[in-house]
């Protein structure tokens, strides 16, 4: 579930950093020292795959946890295994790491599906207040509010690998997606769990959060719908008939994405004439591609909404069962 995470810890917490920087030059690899002349000097290495920077005002710890815990990021990490990767990562660097500061965290799961992960990027459509960038390989949202950051992306897992042996036997053969939320910020995690400082103890306390925040992003993403079939029947009901006229012509356009566009174009033209204009016709748009007597959700969007909703689901009861194990301990 969590991967990617970045960390701060400020050298207040630090006794001696003299003693803490030999410390890491003997435990650290590929160490470099980098020498400024208002910052002073950083020393950068790794400790396996995590990128680790001292510098005389903080350390800085960066990386996939998943990968730096399980040797790879095509298993989900759950919350009992992040808090022995964070204690673990504190205890060979030999600082209190449960003292850092969480200021990035990425949510990553891979999930297999029946077609091509290609197919499945056309059913993803509009989601409020992002951007949708599609790629060759991939589907990005970027945050329209804050300064256009990538926050959501979807991308074929084992083409982002680099040599096929390391494939494991879970996906071998398997048509794999990944569904990334990212918190970029510090601000977006603080306000997210409701504190004022985020360590790595906020992060497990809030795993059932944080997978509930997951699922809700990708089912918030409108998926493709087919119309129905227009019967006679539907002129029983007022506006019915022009209802579907609207939604034929929608789809004519290439859907909520084509009207997008096309309200960005009038914009940028200045052609609207009352504030509110360009997301008054979106929201109308928005309401008519969700009737359901008048739209089906394709065979596609169904399953990817399905699997979504059960890799929450079986997260959570991960969690559950690590909180079981965890008041069993204490009771003992």
């Amino acid at each position: 579930m969590i991967d990617t995470i970045k960390l701060i810890l400020f050298i207040i917490h630090i006794s001696n950093l003299d003693q803490l920087i030999t410390h890491l030059k003997s435990t650290l690899e590929n160490i470099t020292e980098i020498h400024n002349i208002k910052r002073g000097t950083t020393y950068k290495g790794k400790l396996k795959n995590m990128t680790v920077s001292v510098s005389s005002g903080c350390i800085m710890i960066e990386g996939s946890i998943t990968k730096y815990w399980k040797e790879n990021n095509q298993v989900n990490l759950r919350a009992s295994e992040f808090m022995e990767a964070i204690q673990d990562i504190g205890e060979k660097l030999q600082i209190p790491i449960l003292l850092a500061k969480v200021v990035r965290l990425d949510l990553g799961v891979n999930i297999t599906f029946l077609r091509p992960e290609l197919e499945y990027y056309d059913v993803l459509g509009y989601l409020r207040g992002f951007n949708r960038h599609q790629q060759k390989f991939g589907l990005n949202y970027l945050n329209i509010s804050k300064g256009g950051k990538k926050y959501i992306s979807i991308y074929e897992k084992l083409r982002n690998i680099i040599s096929p042996e390391e494939v494991t036997r879970l996906f071998m053969g398997q048509y794999v997606l990944r569904l990334e939320y990212r918190f970029q910020k510090p601000s977006d995690l603080t306000g997210f769990l409701k504190v004022d400082f985020v360590t790595p103890l906020e992060i497990y306390n809030g795993y059932s959060q944080l997978i509930k925040k997951w699922e809700e992003v990708f089912l918030s993403i409108e998926k493709k719908s087919d119309l129905i079939e227009f019967a006679p029947e539907a002129f029983k009901e007022r506006g019915a008939f022009d209802n579907q006229l609207k939604l034929m012509g929608l789809n004519a356009l290439g859907g909520m994405e084509g009207l997008i566009r096309m309200l960005n174009k009038a914009k940028k033209s200045k052609v609207f004439t009352y504030p509110n204009q360009s997301s008054n016709i979106l929201a109308k748009y928005r309401k008519l591609t969700q009737t359901p007597d008048m739209t089906i959700k394709t065979e596609l969007a169904v399953e990817f909404e399905r699997k979504v909703r059960l890799m929450a689901e079986l997260m959570m009861n991960e969690q559950m069962e690590d909180k079981i194990l965890e008041e069993e301990v204490e009771q003992k």
